[in-house]
């Protein structure tokens, strides 16, 4: 009886998983008059390398929270022997967010604000900083300051010219997890499960 009703779930899981690959929408390229600030067309990642390290900050809404990840950011970078910029992604927000990354970018050049004409979600967001940034490594993080700026030097350190991921897994008894709700607590574990059932085994954290 037990192994029927896993079956089953298996069996819906898959067909599930087949139809949101199907089905999911394919991303648009971006248009060239948005990929503009200041009056200077944004490079193309396909641009020889310029510096030695792209930030890129896919922002939504988050007009309360940008300017203190950045300021811990800048103070960090400014610190280092890098050369370095910080590529702002406002995502179609409805708040300040664009007005808060402009008044940072006045302030230091390095910061450049790339506004997408409307929301493409955390991983087109990412894309599309990714597409106009010119380091020779390329680091996202989000604009909520979940975690310290100074660990950077520990992530480039493991690169090795591949790539490196920083991850929470660790902290899910924390209370960084505790505060979360019991939905998103419940949605998070059950992804968990699903990909742990369906073969990846050996990652943790597998955003």
């Amino acid at each position: 009886m037990i192994g029927a009703v896993v079956a089953t779930l298996a069996v819906g899981c898959i067909t599930l998983l087949v139809l949101l690959i199907a089905y999911s929408p394919k991303p648009e390229p971006l248009e060239d008059k948005y990929k503009v600030y200041d009056g200077k067309p944004f490079p193309s990642i396909n641009d020889k390398p310029e510096i030695d390290i792209s930030i890129v900050v896919p922002s939504y809404n988050e007009e309360q929270r940008l300017e203190i990840m950045m300021t811990e950011a800048l103070e960090y970078l400014k610190s280092t022997d890098l050369s370095w910029e910080v590529v702002i992604v406002d995502d179609g927000s409805k708040d300040k967010t664009c007005q808060v990354a402009q008044s940072l970018s006045k302030n230091e050049d390095r910061i450049r604000l790339l506004k997408l004409p409307k929301n493409r979600g955390k991983g087109g967001a990412v894309q599309q900083g990714v597409l106009v940034s010119r380091g020779r490594e390329i680091l996202f993080v989000d604009a909520d300051g979940a975690t310290k700026f100074s660990d950077l030097a520990r992530l480039r350190s493991q690169l090795n010219g591949g790539v490196a991921i920083g991850s929470r897994a660790h902290m899910v008894q924390s209370e960084a997890v505790v505060k979360r709700t019991f939905v998103r607590n419940f949605l998070m574990r059950g992804f968990h499960f699903l990909v742990f059932l369906f073969g990846i085994r050996s990652i943790k954290d597998t955003q």
